[in-house]
C-alpha cells in the first residue's frame, strides 16, 4: 500500500515541520538498580526534545539529578545527588562510566568529540544496493561512517547507531494531523511511531495491531465508523455488497480506496485497503451483513521528483530503521440491508416453477 502522507500538504507541511519547535517532556517510569532485599524506589525520567534525560524525580517529587548538554551531547552541567541515576544521559542513551562513551546499540558514541568510535554498519554494508542505496546516496553528510546525526545534532538523533531519524518530524506531524482535525490520521501515525527512541531505557517496543469494531462504545471507533460511512466509497461497497447478496452470494471479497475529495482524513490514514462482507439472512428478509475493511499502515519507495515523494521516502527509510512501526488495522462495520423487490419476485418465479 502506498500512502501519500504529504501529497496535498505539501510545501506548506514540510515548512511547518522544519520550522515549528515543539519541545515536550514525557515521565518515564523506571526501577533503580537496588538490591533485592531492599525496598524498590520509584524514579522519574524528564526529557528533552531529544529523548536526552533533563531531570530525575523521586517518588515524592524530588529532584534528584539535573543535567544539561552541549550540541553534540558532552554534559554541561549537571548534579545528580543519587549516583544510580546518572546511567543515561544524552538521547536517553546508557553512558559508561568507565570511558565515558554512550552505548547507543551497535557502536559506541563519544559525546566530547562529536564522533562514533567505528563505522556505520548500516552504511558499511557490502548488501546494501538498489533503492536502498541511491536514497543513502543522495546525501553526502549520511557517507561519513562516523558522524553522529548527519552533523545535526540539534534537529536529528541516532536511535541504534546505525542511522539518524529526525526526532521531531513524525511528532510533529501528528499535531499537525490534529491541528487540521484529521484525527483518525494523527492516531495511526502516532500509534506507528517507535518512542523507545525517546525513552530507549524502557526496552524493546513491539507496536499493535489496531482492532476497531465500530458498534462498539469506543470512541475513535465510533469515529472511523461514521467517518466512513459518509463517504461515497462506502456507498460503492453497500452497492456491490447488495449485488453480490441478489446473485445469492452471502460472502466476498474485494478492494476499495478513499480519495482526498470524499474524506481526507482517511485519505491520509489509509488510501488504498481490502473489505470482505459476510451475510445472513434474518426471519423478515433483510440481511445482516458485517464488513470488514483491513490495510497495513506502511510506505513504498517513489521517484523523488517532488516535496511530496521526499516527504514519503523519508517515511519509509522511518520504517526500516523502525522508527515508524509497520502494523495491521482492522475495522468492523454492520449494516442491515433490505434487497429490493425485484430479487423477491425472481425467487417467487423460480418457486412456482
Amino acid at each position: 500500500m502506498h500512502i501519500p502522507l504529504f501529497s496535498p500538504i505539501g510545501r506548506r507541511l514540510i515548512s511547518l515541520l522544519l520550522s515549528f519547535v515543539f519541545l515536550f517532556n514525557t515521565a518515564s517510569l523506571a526501577y533503580a538498580n537496588l538490591p533485592a532485599d531492599k525496598e524498590y524506589k520509584f524514579y522519574y525520567y524528564l526529557h528533552d526534545n531529544l529523548g536526552g534525560i533533563q531531570s530525575v524525580l523521586d517518588d515524592k517529587g524530588n529532584v534528584v539529578c539535573t543535567n544539561d548538554y552541549l550540541p553534540y551531547g558532552e554534559e554541561r552541567n549537571g548534579d545528580c545527588m543519587d549516583k544510580d541515576e546518572e546511567d543515561y544521559g544524552f538521547t536517553g542513551k546508557e553512558k559508561d562510566e568507565e570511558t565515558g562513551l554512550m552505548y547507543y546499540g551497535a557502536r559506541y558514541y563519544d559525546p566530547v568529540i562529536g564522533r562514533f568510535t567505528s563505522m556505520d554498519p548500516m552504511l558499511n554494508n557490502p548488501n546494501l544496493k538498489g533503492e536502498e542505496l541511491q536514497e543513502l546516496l543522495k546525501d553526502p553528510q549520511a557517507l561519513n561512517m562516523y558522524t553522529y546525526a548527519r552533523n545535526n545534532p540539534v534537529k536529528y538523533v541516532d536511535p541504534d547507531g546505525k542511522t539518524f531519524i529526525d526526532s521531531l518530524v513524525w511528532t510533529m506531524a501528528v499535531r499537525y494531523f490534529s491541528f487540521r482535525r484529521y484525527d483518525i490520521s494523527a492516531y495511526f501515525l502516532d500509534h506507528a511511531i517507535q518512542w523507545e527512541q525517546f525513552a530507549p531505557f524502557q526496552g524493546t517496543q513491539t507496536t499493535s495491531n489496531l482492532y476497531f469494531n465500530t458498534a462498539s462504545g469506543d470512541v475513535i471507533a465510533q469515529e472511523i465508523g461514521k467517518n466512513i460511512k459518509d463517504t461515497n466509497e462506502y456507498k460503492n461497497i453497500l452497492y456491490n455488497v447488495q449485488s453480490k447478496i441478489k446473485e445469492g452470494k452471502t460472502a466476498g471479497k474485494n478492494t476499495g480506496k478513499f480519495s482526498k475529495n470524499d474524506n481526507s482524513d482517511l485519505f491520509y490514514a489509509m488510501n488504498k485497503f481490502n473489505y470482505t462482507f459476510n451475510a445472513k439472512e434474518t426471519e423478515n428478509g433483510t440481511y445482516d451483513v458485517n464488513i470488514t475493511i483491513t490495510d497495513i499502515y506502511d510506505f513504498d519507495w517513489v521517484k523523488p521528483n517532488s516535496v511530496t515523494n521526499v516527504g514519503i521516502d523519508l517515511a519509509v527509510l522511518s520504517q526500516k530503521i523502525e522508527a515508524l512501526q509497520t502494523y495491521k488495522i482492522q475495522i468492523d462495520l454492520r449494516e442491515n440491508i433490505k434487497i429490493g423487490k425485484e430479487k423477491k419476485d425472481k425467487d417467487t418465479k423460480k418457486t412456482s416453477k
